[in-house]
């Protein structure tokens, strides 16, 4: 009896400091892959079924709690809903979150396959429910682990030598050309429909859907020989990859894989051939010159008249080869698939040169600079130029000081247009059974005309291809782009024609500081946008 009014005491002031708990906050941009960090709806990235995600926020939860499979969805006095869907919670904390995308029902709106939608994240603490934040659910969303959480840098990935011995991979145990590497992610849509949320996937094997193929190294591709869950693992997906002869040394070997057409962030891995500790290939560099007029033929825009240029340079580039020239019938591609860069991290040894300020002038255009700017983590160079500067005639470029490569002059000379005699109003419905017929006059006969038929899917573009000589002067081309019938979005789904006329062999040049010196060209585009294509 002596304690009751303590214990009373108590009991008021827990109350109290209850009452006084502020509500749950998620940042702006707050809810990212788990594995890349990278924000959900950041050019065009989404969460995918039963893939890791991160909340990050203010007062998420009263207390930092770590959970154990089978994941709760309450943990900590916390949960989390997506679309009014709990998810399994592995780890709360008063500032971040980290949770489980629960697997495709029909109370989330979608059904086995997602497709694109959007969905309600609400955290809901003893304190009571934040604000709702819509965000996108996609098939997939795929990012690699990386070893410091940080989604940049060294990947978590295994070396597996051909004696079984696993290991790593690091700057002092290098994965050799013949070796394995397993490496770990998440979001690549992988089958987790067997699996009920929050639970960890079962010894495999447990093959993926096709989603993810395998994985490029420094634009190098290689077949995967495992994709799927990873055994013991709730919402990690694992690739396996055997290192081909292709793959380059080095310390920091950009690595990416992905999910059908949605690539993850780089990240890096060691290889050297032997194994053992790194050696990084010398330092090489390269510089590419573009002049470019952009018309749009089915809108009043106005045209676009401009100049960019970027010094790249990184340890064993080799320069870009030359594209075949294309035959009579035309050198024409089924379709490729453009897809949003994940990230920008940075990567040692991969950097941009700047030749100071870049000059040009030519034919009724005085002398316009250009200075360097940061676009997508590069450093490119752009300057607007008037409308209709860019003609036949010849043009110089002119690099002012020494920062990494230059001072340096060359001379591009830039050929014809062509007239396009085909029309395609706004609107123009365009179907996938039947081929695009385009038709021009005039054109050099050095020159080539390509057209482009780029279809917007969300979050990619499919892009068919098509080049033939400008002496054509007609183009006839189906690229088999698969029709979308089930646009979730207005707008999404069309189509744009793009022709370019562009010089069959693009000119060179060199300069101080560029080894494998550099390459200028020039090109006319002609833009036919908001046509329906079915």
């Amino acid at each position: 009896m002596r304690y009751h009014g303590f214990s009373q005491t108590i009991l008021a002031l827990l109350a109290l400091s209850q009452a006084f708990a502020q509500k749950p906050i998620i940042s702006s941009g707050g809810v990212v892959n788990a594995a890349s960090l990278v924000p959900v709806g950041m050019l065009g990235h989404a969460l995918g079924p039963g893939s890791l995600a991160t909340i990050f926020g203010q007062n998420l939860a009263v207390e930092t709690v770590t959970g154990s499979p089978p994941y709760s969805t309450m943990l900590g006095g916390t949960s989390v809903t997506i679309g009014g869907v709990a998810a399994p919670l592995l780890y709360v904390s008063p500032r971040q979150i980290n949770f489980q995308l629960p697997m495709p029902t029909t109370a989330l709106g979608y059904g086995s396959r997602i497709g694109y939608t959007r969905a309600p994240v609400i955290v809901t603490s003893r304190a009571g429910a934040s604000e709702p934040l819509s965000v996108d659910l996609y098939d997939y969303g795929p990012g690699i682990f990386t070893l410091d959480g940080s989604g940049c840098g060294r990947g978590a990935v295994l070396n597996v030598k051909a004696d079984g011995t696993v290991s790593l991979n690091s700057p002092t145990d290098s994965a050799s050309p013949g070796d394995f590497l397993e490496i770990f992610a998440t979001g690549l849509g992988m089958p987790y429909a067997s699996i009920p949320d929050g639970y960890p996937s079962p010894p495999g094997p447990y093959l993926g859907i096709g989603q993810a193929g395998g994985a490029g190294f420094d634009g190098v591709g290689v077949i995967g020989t495992y994709v799927g869950r990873a055994p013991g693992l709730v919402g990690v997906d694992q690739v396996n990859v055997q290192i081909s002869d292709s793959v380059r040394d080095g310390c920091n070997v950009p690595m990416a894989t992905g999910a059908l057409f949605l690539s993850t962030q780089q990240v890096l891995v060691s290889i050297r051939r032997g194994g053992g500790a790194c050696v990084d290939p010398p330092q090489q560099s390269f510089g590419q010159i573009d002049l470019q007029r952009t018309v749009f033929m089915n809108s009043a825009l106005p045209e676009i008249n401009t100049l960019t240029a970027l010094f790249e340079s990184s340890p064993g580039r080799l320069a870009p080869k030359p594209m075949p020239l294309p035959s009579s019938t035309g050198r024409c591609s089924s379709y490729s698939i453009t897809s949003p860069q994940v990230s920008a991290c940075s990567i040692p040894g991969y950097s941009f040169l700047s030749p100071g300020t870049l000059t040009v002038d030519g034919p009724s255009l005085s002398p316009v600079q250009a200075k360097p700017s940061s676009v997508d983590g590069k450093t490119v160079y752009i300057a607007t130029l008037p409308a209709g500067a860019i003609r036949n005639g010849t043009f110089n470029v002119m690099a002012s000081a020494d920062g990494g490569t230059g001072p340096f002059q060359t001379s591009l000379a830039v050929g014809s247009g062509i007239q396009i005699t085909s029309q395609f109003p706004t609107g123009t419905d365009l179907r996938s059974d039947l081929p695009v017929t385009l038709n021009w006059t005039g054109g050099d006969p050095d020159t080539i005309v390509t057209m482009r038929l780029v279809s917007h899917y969300f979050p990619v573009d499919f892009i068919g291809t098509c080049a033939v000589s400008a002496s054509n002067h007609t183009l006839t081309w189906s690229p088999g782009i698969p029709p979308r019938k089930d646009t979730p979005l207005a707008g999404l789904g069309d189509m744009d024609i793009i022709v370019g006329v562009e010089p069959a062999a693009p000119s060179t040049f060199s300069a101080p500081g560029l080894t494998l010196g550099g390459r200028q060209t020039w090109r006319y585009e002609y833009r036919f946008t908001g046509l329906h294509y079915r």
